[in-house]
């Protein structure tokens, strides 16, 4: 019989973590939940349960969890957030709370630098006229280039700093960055600009988040900062939705 129980939802953000842990069961035993899955069922696995592997959205809720996990030693969040776990209350029932970083480092790069490519060059509305047969004037859908622009990023860290490096590399864009955490020094070095987060969105012609949601940074960004923004500017965010006021937008 195994000597720990690990319990997680659908999948592995990574499956070589999964297939490492299932090559050792005689030291891990892993009970695999679907998303759909009752709350009863959950608690089933988890009486018995040492640690539990969460994707943020299969995170319940942190005081039942514990209520209902009386021997949880660990919670790992398989991404760099974390915000849907209650920290504070599992330090104080001796549970051992990680994340992971580093992973989503290069598909959250990429996918910032296509969005920013799919808006300046209206390819997903082209795409969309296209497939509905849509007669356009000539000209109508003629975008501009990222060559030589502005880019605002407001958090420089592992993915940040990677989409500013693409950008820059790729498109000689100016990479401006507004992280409160980091010293210039280092923001330079990763290639950046330090400045004030006013500025960067007085200057930018892309402003794109990369910051974690915490009681700090949960609605940095709003109907203020929207109009500090060029009328012609693009917003981008691959973080939490909780950063911004999506109703500020319309």
């Amino acid at each position: 019989m195994a000597s720990k129980r690990l319990v997680y939802f659908d999948r592995f953000i990574n499956p070589v973590g999964e297939e490492a842990l299932r090559q050792q069961p005689d030291e891990v035993e892993m009970v695999r939940l679907n998303s759909q899955d009752s709350k009863d069922r959950l608690w089933e696995a988890m009486a018995e349960a040492h640690g539990f592997y969460t994707l943020g959205r299969t995170m319940p809720d942190t005081e039942e969890m514990i209520q209902n996990s009386p021997n949880l030693l660990g919670i790992v969040s398989g991404l760099a957030g974390y915000d849907t776990i209650n920290v504070p209350l599992c330090t104080e029932a001796g549970i051992l709370v990680c994340n992971q970083t580093g992973m989503g480092n290069e598909p959250v790069a990429e996918h910032v630098t296509a969005a920013m490519l799919m808006l300046s060059h209206k390819t997903l509305l082209a795409d969309r006229q296209l497939h509905a047969r849509i007669e356009r004037k000539q000209g109508e859908l003629t975008g501009n280039d990222l060559q030589n622009k502005s880019v605002g990023i407001v958090g420089f860290g592992a993915i940040g700093s990677r989409v500013g490096e693409i950008l820059s590399n790729a498109f000689n864009m100016r990479v401006l960055v507004y992280d409160p955490i980091m010293g210039d020094a280092e923001i330079v070095r990763r290639g950046g600009e330090s400045v004030a987060l006013d500025d960067l969105l007085k200057e930018s012609d892309f402003v794109t988040i990369h910051v974690p949601l915490t009681d700090q940074t949960r609605g940095l960004i709003g109907e203020r900062e929207y109009r500090l923004m060029k009328p012609t500017a693009f917003f981008v965010n691959a973080a939490r939705g909780y950063l911004y006021d999506e109703q500020a937008l319309e």
